[in-house]
């Protein structure tokens, strides 16, 4: 009754594309072709052999079932268990598949499998396969791997807190940009770092609602003056990503908010519309007199009052004291309590 063979046992060259999706369509019910496939194979540290598919939509666009996910895992073509957690981290639970070895005793229970030393070693390097065969993806399909974003970047986010293999998930990062056309336009670290100024040693992000939000933001009139790309958060889980991973390739990762003046100074102007009006000399002492005033009514709600050299249309923005958390970070602190 069975027609469906263990096609993760069998050698990558003999298997036909359309017996891979003929599995994946059996294991998973899906009816649409899966993104892309990898078939591995291991001798050591563990023997096993896995086959893992990446579904082009998201069985879970609610976010109700995050904790059903996982590799089904067999031992000798045996099914042993299904969606077995410990094979994979939960930021890739989108991945479908199967991984079989020869390393486990038949009779393994269910509650020795979590402490069990082959199944972290085989954890570790289904990971790190995984996550090259996204980053070969990225590279050779763009088109491909940014279908897989749409449907999946709300788990890939949460791999920013996987810290050993930090250097394979920040390419898989994907943003909106301040050079995108508009809010589904996507931006990677690499391409910012590609289109960064000289002597650029910063990449700049700032948080919103939506992209009409942002673009009203005052912080980033000096940045259009500059002509200075900045990536747009649209998450709260954004934030995270951005104040864990802290630096890529050399360049640390700066909130529009906390940018130093001296270091926008450096770059010269490609902007004449945010040109502002030289400030008169008989007007300083009233502008003094008025920040002045304004620190006495605010008091212990702002730690400083200060002329500002960073706007040309607006007329106040907020800045954090240095060191200090963004506003969105502040929104979301407040929000969990």
């Amino acid at each position: 009754v069975n027609t469906i063979p263990a096609l993760w046992r069998e050698p990558k060259f003999s298997i036909k594309d359309e017996q891979y999706k003929e599995f994946y369509s059996f294991l998973t019910f899906d009816n649409q072709e899966p993104l892309s496939h990898l078939h591995v194979s291991v001798d050591a540290p563990v023997q096993f052999t896995g086959l893992v598919f990446v579904p082009g939509q998201s069985f879970d666009p609610f976010g109700m079932q995050r904790e059903e996910y996982g590799l089904d895992l067999y031992v000798r073509r045996v099914l042993i268990q299904r969606q077995n957690k410990d094979l994979i981290p939960e930021y890739l639970g989108f991945l479908k598949g199967v991984v079989d070895t020869e390393d486990l005793p038949l009779n393994i229970s269910r509650e020795t499998l979590q402490e069990n030393l082959v199944i972290r070693k085989m954890a570790s390097t289904i990971t790190k396969q995984v996550l090259s065969h996204l980053n070969r993806l990225a590279d050779e399909d763009k088109d491909a791997y940014e279908t897989l974003w749409r449907a999946h970047a709300k788990s890939l986010k949460l791999g920013y807190s996987d810290f050993a293999n930090k250097d394979k998930v920040a390419p898989l990062m994907r943003f909106n940009s301040s050079v995108s056309e508009d809010s589904e336009g996507l931006a990677s670290f690499d391409q910012y770092i590609a289109r960064a100024k000289d002597g650029q040693k910063e990449i700049y992000y700032v948080s919103g609602t939506s992209r009409e939000a942002i673009n009203l933001n005052p912080h980033l009139e000096i940045f259009r003056k500059k002509g200075l790309e900045v990536l747009y958060l649209f998450e709260p889980i954004d934030e995270f990503v951005m104040d864990t991973l802290g630096e890529y390739k050399e360049f640390k990762l700066t909130s529009v908010e906390h940018a130093e003046l001296d270091t926008l100074g450096q770059h010269s102007d490609v902007s004449e519309n945010e040109a502002r009006e030289s400030l008169a000399e008989e007007d300083k002492p009233v502008l003094d007199k008025l920040v002045a005033r304004i620190k006495d009514i605010l008091g212990e709600r702002v730690t400083e009052v200060r002329v500002s050299e960073r706007l040309s249309k607006s007329p106040v923005c907020l800045v954090n004291p240095d060191g200090g958390m963004t506003s969105s970070m502040d929104k979301i602190m407040r929000v969990l309590g």
